[in-house]
């Protein structure tokens, strides 16, 4: 985080910080206030990311994950966005026929992923059409 802090970004640019939400993991307003405690010396954007189960459960040492509900996603970023930091929420849609963020391409390929930075120009799971960007309440295009 001292990195961050020290970083020297012109007036009107911020860094932006990926959060995966986890149900009853990481998505309680108790790890909001923590978020927001981290970030307070840091000009950020935040987007907040549902997590995309896929189409097989991914187990942990702390269980199955899932995504969080999308009240809790709009609770925890309402929560955010009232102590000041610029929220973004990405919505996926197409999950119930594997067809969400990314899904689809790994479907049609059978599951067999590329080599780590050997994607394709438009592929991937940001280039897909079903995933969404909710700023601020507010939907904007495709990511």
């Amino acid at each position: 985080m001292r990195a961050l802090e020290a970083y020297p970004l012109p007036k009107r640019q911020r860094i932006t910080i990926e959060y995966i939400l986890f149900k009853g993991i990481n998505d309680t307003l108790k790890d909001a206030r923590a978020l927001v405690r981290l970030l307070s010396k840091v000009r950020v954007k935040l987007n907040l990311i549902p997590y995309n189960p896929g189409s097989a459960a991914k187990t942990t040492p702390l269980g199955v994950l899932h995504a969080s509900d999308p009240k809790t996603v709009e609770t925890f970023a309402a929560f955010l966005r009232k102590r000041g930091l610029a929220v973004t929420v990405r919505h996926s849609y197409g999950q119930d026929i594997n067809a969400a963020c990314g899904q689809l391409a790994r479907h049609v390929r059978g599951n067999k992923e590329k080599e780590p930075g050997r994607m394709g120009r438009g592929e991937g799971p940001l280039h897909s059409p079903t995933c969404t960007v909710i700023q601020n309440g507010n939907q904007g295009g495709s990511e």
